[in-house]
């Protein structure tokens, strides 16, 4: 009698942790096929297609892989940069990432590679408070005034970017830069499941704020200066 109580009790555990995992993976697969639903209409794949807009704000990783192997996903969102400044389709460039250290500072390493590529230096804003992509979404409004940009990252980072922006009362389109094939880094597509989810937690639900904020910096004149991590 107590072994079948036992095997009962163990047996209604296996369902609920079971169904707890079944409704966990569905809500990983409806966020990200939610956020890619939402903002597919605002993803601009033709350079040429692409309205003006003042800024293009390139969401930041870093340089370098371990062994200081180049990160390809950071050439091709400098490279996608270029390539809307070169077509005149923005007239500033807004690098907004992770500035952790004195050896880490991502939106250092993005200047520098966009001057390298022929951007001058004048057309480039400095963020070095986007540590969270709803950070740079954020203080590319409150921080920099811009309710309206051309976001630049991969196609998957973009329409996550453009969903959090979409709640937070701007009016972007994305810009891809080109991919990584799955078979060689599925690890980030996989962790982009997770990062779906807490977006869609983050707007419906949680609504938190960028962990540092600051003055107001106007992007008008050539003589915005960077905005230093806490702030403007």
């Amino acid at each position: 009698m107590y072994s079948k109580l036992l095997t009962k009790v163990f047996r209604r555990f296996l369902y609920v942790v079971l169904g707890s995992v079944i409704l966990v993976v569905a809500f990983l697969i409806w966020a990200k096929w939610h956020i890619k639903n939402t903002t597919r209409a605002q993803i601009v794949r033709d350079v040429h297609s692409v309205p003006y807009h003042k800024t293009a704000l390139v969401l930041g990783t870093s340089r370098y892989l371990p062994h200081h192997i180049p990160n390809m996903y950071f050439n091709y969102r400098i490279q996608a940069a270029c390539e809307l400044y070169f077509a005149q389709k923005v007239s500033y460039i807004i690098v907004s990432g992770d500035n952790r250290s004195a050896y880490y500072n991502e939106p250092r390493d993005m200047q520098q590679a966009l001057i390298e590529k022929g951007v001058p230096k004048k057309a480039i804003i400095m963020d070095y408070g986007g540590i969270h992509t709803l950070d740079s979404v954020i203080r590319c409004k409150k921080i920099f005034g811009q309710d309206k940009c051309i976001i630049v990252s991969q196609e998957f980072h973009v329409a996550r970017a453009l969903f959090l922006a979409n709640h937070s009362g701007m009016n972007c389109v994305g810009y891809p830069a080109k991919d990584i094939p799955l078979k060689d880094d599925y690890k980030t597509h996989l962790r982009e499941y997770l990062a779906c989810a807490k977006a869609v937690l983050n707007m419906y639900l949680f609504r938190p704020a960028p962990k540092y904020l600051g003055n107001p910096v106007r992007i008008d004149t050539n003589s915005v200066h960077p905005v230093e991590k806490g702030g403007a």
